[in-house]
Protein backbone atom coordinates (compact mmCIF):
# COMPACT_ATOMS: atom_id res chain seq x y z
CA UNK A 1 0.00 0.00 0.00
CA UNK A 2 1.35 3.42 -0.91
CA UNK A 3 2.20 5.77 1.95
CA UNK A 4 1.73 9.50 1.50
CA UNK A 5 2.57 12.53 3.56
CA UNK A 6 -0.05 15.07 4.51
CA UNK A 7 1.17 17.43 1.79
CA UNK A 8 1.05 14.65 -0.82
CA UNK A 9 -2.51 13.84 0.22
CA UNK A 10 -3.59 17.47 -0.14
CA UNK A 11 -1.94 17.74 -3.57
CA UNK A 12 -3.60 14.51 -4.71
CA UNK A 13 -7.01 15.67 -3.50
CA UNK A 14 -6.69 18.89 -5.52
CA UNK A 15 -5.63 16.97 -8.63
CA UNK A 16 -8.04 14.02 -8.45
CA UNK A 17 -11.20 15.47 -6.82
CA UNK A 18 -12.09 12.07 -5.30
CA UNK A 19 -15.55 10.82 -4.36
CA UNK A 20 -14.15 8.86 -1.40
CA UNK A 21 -11.11 9.39 0.79
CA UNK A 22 -10.01 6.55 3.10
CA UNK A 23 -7.11 7.39 5.39
CA UNK A 24 -5.08 4.78 7.22
CA UNK A 25 -4.86 6.78 10.43
CA UNK A 26 -5.88 10.30 11.43
CA UNK A 27 -2.42 10.70 12.94
CA UNK A 28 -0.71 10.54 9.54
CA UNK A 29 -3.00 12.54 7.28
CA UNK A 30 -4.04 16.19 7.11
CA UNK A 31 -7.03 17.32 9.11
CA UNK A 32 -10.42 16.80 7.49
CA UNK A 33 -10.92 20.58 7.40
CA UNK A 34 -7.65 21.07 5.48
CA UNK A 35 -8.62 18.30 3.05
CA UNK A 36 -12.04 19.87 2.41
CA UNK A 37 -10.45 23.28 1.88
CA UNK A 38 -8.11 21.76 -0.72
CA UNK A 39 -11.04 20.12 -2.48
CA UNK A 40 -12.87 23.45 -2.79
CA UNK A 41 -10.02 24.51 -5.08
CA UNK A 42 -10.94 21.79 -7.61
CA UNK A 43 -12.68 23.14 -10.66
CA UNK A 44 -14.92 20.07 -10.97
CA UNK A 45 -15.58 19.41 -7.29
CA UNK A 46 -19.34 18.99 -7.51
CA UNK A 47 -19.87 17.63 -4.01
CA UNK A 48 -18.11 16.83 -0.79
CA UNK A 49 -16.40 13.42 -0.83
CA UNK A 50 -17.12 10.68 1.68
CA UNK A 51 -14.24 10.75 4.15
CA UNK A 52 -13.38 7.71 6.27
CA UNK A 53 -10.37 6.92 8.47
CA UNK A 54 -8.86 3.65 9.66
CA UNK A 55 -8.23 4.52 13.27
CA UNK A 56 -5.79 3.27 15.86
CA UNK A 57 -7.15 5.81 18.35
CA UNK A 58 -10.94 6.10 18.35
CA UNK A 59 -10.87 8.75 21.08
CA UNK A 60 -9.70 11.54 18.76
CA UNK A 61 -13.06 13.33 18.79
CA UNK A 62 -11.67 16.55 17.30
CA UNK A 63 -11.73 14.79 13.92
CA UNK A 64 -15.48 15.29 13.74
CA UNK A 65 -15.61 16.10 10.02
CA UNK A 66 -14.72 12.53 9.06
CA UNK A 67 -17.84 10.60 8.03
CA UNK A 68 -16.83 7.29 9.52
CA UNK A 69 -14.24 5.34 11.42
CA UNK A 70 -12.99 1.89 10.53
CA UNK A 71 -11.12 -0.24 13.08
CA UNK A 72 -7.47 -0.63 12.08
CA UNK A 73 -7.89 -4.42 11.94
CA UNK A 74 -10.64 -4.26 9.27
CA UNK A 75 -9.73 -6.25 6.16
CA UNK A 76 -9.19 -4.28 2.95
CA UNK A 77 -12.01 -6.09 1.12
CA UNK A 78 -14.41 -5.14 3.95
CA UNK A 79 -13.33 -1.50 3.59
CA UNK A 80 -13.98 -1.71 -0.17
CA UNK A 81 -17.49 -3.10 0.45
CA UNK A 82 -18.20 -0.34 2.97
CA UNK A 83 -17.07 2.34 0.49
CA UNK A 84 -19.22 0.85 -2.29
CA UNK A 85 -22.20 0.83 0.08
CA UNK A 86 -21.64 4.48 1.00
CA UNK A 87 -21.53 5.34 -2.71
CA UNK A 88 -24.78 3.46 -3.27
CA UNK A 89 -23.24 0.92 -5.66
Amino acid sequence: MHMTTGDNALDASRRLCPQVIVASSPLGVPSAADMLDALHECADASRRPIMMARSIDDTRVEWTRWDGWIPRSTATDDVARLVMGMLGK
